[in-house]
């Protein structure tokens, strides 16, 4: 069972001190399997999940998923740029 966001709200000091200890220990059961829940799906992406590789943002992709060019692409690419070493 989840806690859900209106219930999350309505904790705070004074409900966690007026609990019994037997009720603090599962709301303290409860919120432990939520959080590690929620840090499971926070550190989700395509190596550990149904996702496909191309849903991970370009800057968290690594060298194998980008393109490579050859030693003839660079050279026309800086040439068009001008930005080439003369």
């Amino acid at each position: 069972m989840h806690l859900n966001r209106h219930s999350l709200q309505q904790i705070d000091a004074a409900y966690i001190q007026s609990l019994e200890p037997e009720a603090l220990r599962r709301l303290s059961v409860q919120l432990l399997a939520d959080l590690k829940e929620a840090w499971d799906r926070l550190n989700q992406g395509p190596e550990n999940s149904s996702r496909p590789p191309s849903s991970r943002a370009p800057w968290e992709r690594t060298g194998a998923g980008r393109r490579r060019l050859t030693m003839r692409q660079m050279t026309r690419l800086c040439q068009r740029r001008r930005t080439c070493n003369r």
